[in-house]
């Protein structure tokens, strides 16, 4: 861990996307990663901040281009149904076996919402390395 001093605006900002642990003045501690410094406030969420371009718009990676590309051809382009329909076989009791489809995953845990914080209200405030 290393202390940030003095705990101001100027200090905090060459921070912003780095893993933190903020420790108020009532002992609450929060660990994050610092999203923003403005106002005299900071805030704190579980999953890192995504840079922005200087145009303000979020730089996605080639990867993230890629699978949005592919997200919007399927929407335009959608598979061909299943051409078997329930009525087109000859006798009701006796009809094929279908696969049953596999279990899903579990879903990922939901991270929690980030948190607001005064700056005056900090006694600590360190980078972590994780």
């Amino acid at each position: 861990m290393i202390p940030v001093y003095p705990l101001t605006e100027e200090a905090l900002l060459p921070h912003i996307g780095s893993p933190v642990l903020a420790v108020l003045q009532d002992g609450q501690e929060h660990v994050g990663f610092l999203h923003q410094v403005r106002n005299g406030r900071l805030t704190i969420g579980a999953v890192p901040a995504v840079p922005a371009s200087r145009d303000g718009s979020t730089i996605r990676s080639k990867a993230a281009r890629t699978k949005a590309a592919q997200a919007r051809k399927a929407a335009i382009n959608p598979p061909a149904a299943d051409q078997w329909q329930e009525d087109s076989w000859p006798d009701p009791f006796f009809q094929p076996l279908t696969p049953s489809s596999p279990p899903s995953p579990p879903s990922p845990p939901v991270a929690p919402a980030p948190v607001t914080l005064n700056i005056k209200s900090l006694a600590g405030f360190y980078l972590l390395f994780l």
